[in-house]
């Protein structure tokens, strides 16, 4: 290669590192004109275009550069990534396992062959595959996590918190793997042993704030209320300036006040929430539902306006809330005519939005309630008993069922239905 050549390709090199992929590529296709064979200029071409998301052309400069040097691991890696990039999951399958018979075998090539095996549907494959990648790295809690979010995938939750529980005995001091295992803990019912596990972790580090959010989380979850608020009042005085985290501390102080029954608290800790990210669905939608209970019915108009006009990025559930307690609070307002309206335009919005989310349960909820405040019980009927096979074991199905029946004047079919609900739930507030 001469000189002129060499100084071609490293000012195209200086061009993308800086990010300027356009012009790299302008210097690259240049060298080429003169040496059709140079084959980092193919490479790094190939490169180029791929950061260009011209991933058809990266291909192909990526394919040319493996037959000037047929056993470069490095070619045939970028040729699969670009694959894997372009969604051709079976050849970049095929040429990162190239890349293994070669000796080529960096580390990220695995988790990106899990992220393949996972989206086919092959939890065993992803799982081998992340067996490879601790094998190289077997000091990096990452693979050991990953590997048990492959378990939770299969359903096998004690093999999930068992390579969890391998990691915290080898790398003690890594904090992720303790939340992963509560969390998973804390799916599989065992709220106690979900704690104990973040406990571990806090005898280790007391003062890390994101282990004390995961545990005022779980104690929330666990409707320990008090001692929720006791843990998030530690997590704030460790989180420093970092928003992002001082915003889910206030969203679960929210969630713990509520539970205390102390709304006013709850909605003021919400608000801070909301001031970080407008567009936090959860949030949001808590806290439309906190204002309706708390009867601060014209905050909750507000609050539904925000998601309703669109200025807010926020998903199906939240805004099928938004779009029923519009409505309501316009009746509990005294806006009769104006109420009667919305719940018509909501129940409208509302089929809509299970038309495209059918697996929605709320949806269906919140269309109930409004034709059931528009009197037509046959429809709330309907979505009732739709509710109840989506989801049987959701006692909020049967109690929909109940005041369905109740408003149509079936007081001996909305008893029984009460019934069903306390025996799925015997605390159930209907």
């Amino acid at each position: 290669m001469n000189e002129e050549i060499q100084d071609k390709i490293k000012q195209g090199d200086e061009l993308m590192a800086v990010g300027n992929y356009e012009a790299a590529r302008a210097v690259f296709e240049g060298v080429l004109a003169v040496d059709k064979g140079n084959f980092d200029a193919h490479y790094d071409l190939g490169n180029a275009c791929v950061n260009l998301g011209s991933f058809n052309e990266g291909i192909e400069s990526f394919r040319r550069a493996l037959l000037v040097r047929p056993d470069s691991g490095e070619a045939r890696y970028s040729l699969a990534c670009a694959l894997f990039l372009s969604d051709r999951y079976a050849e970049a399958v095929r040429e990162f396992n190239r890349c293994e018979e070669r000796g080529f075998t960096p580390v990220e090539m695995y988790q990106i062959l899990e992220t393949i095996f996972v989206s086919s549907d092959d939890p065993v494959q992803a799982i081998r595959c992340a067996n490879k990648a601790i094998a190289l790295e077997p000091l990096n809690p990452r693979h050991y996590v990953d590997k048990a979010q492959l378990y939770v995938l299969r359903g096998q939750l004690d093999e999930a918190v068992g390579c969890l529980r391998e990691v915290e005995g080898l790398l003690p001091d890594a904090a992720e793997p303790y939340i992963v295992e509560s969390q998973i803990l804390l799916r599989s019912g065992d709220r106690d042993a979900a704690i104990a596990a973040l406990d571990r972790a806090l005898a280790r580090f007391p003062e890390d704030a994101t282990l004390l959010l995961a545990k005022g989380r779980t104690l929330n979850v666990s409707e320990r209320y008090a001692e929720a608020k006791g843990v998030l009042d530690q997590a704030r005085v460790h989180a420093g300036g970092n928003e992002t985290l001082l915003a889910s501390i206030d969203f679960q102080e929210g969630l713990a006040s509520a539970g205390l029954g102390d709304l006013d608290s709850s909605i003021a800790a919400l608000e801070r929430a909301m001031a970080v990210d407008p567009s936090a669905d959860e949030v949001m939608l808590t806290l439309i539902t906190e204002c309706a209970a708390a009867r601060r019915f014209e905050d909750c108009e507000r609050f539904c306006d925000q998601v309703i006009s669109g200025g807010l990025d926020v998903d199906e559930h939240t805004t099928a809330a938004a779009v029923y307690w519009k409505a309501a609070t316009m009746k509990e307002l005294g806006r009769t005519d104006e109420a009667l309206a919305a719940f018509r335009e909501a129940a409208g919005t509302l089929r809509r939005i299970t038309i495209e989310h059918p697996g929605l349960v709320e949806g269906y909820a919140y269309r109930l309630m409004c034709h059931k405040e528009l009197g037509e019980h046959d429809k709330a009927l309907e979505l009732a008993d739709h509710i109840i096979q989506l989801d049987p074991d959701n006692p909020a199905g049967y109690a929909f069922k109940a005041e369905a029946l109740s408003a149509s004047g079936d007081d001996e079919g909305a008893a029984t239905f009460r019934a069903k609900t306390r025996e799925l739930k015997s605390d159930f507030a209907f």
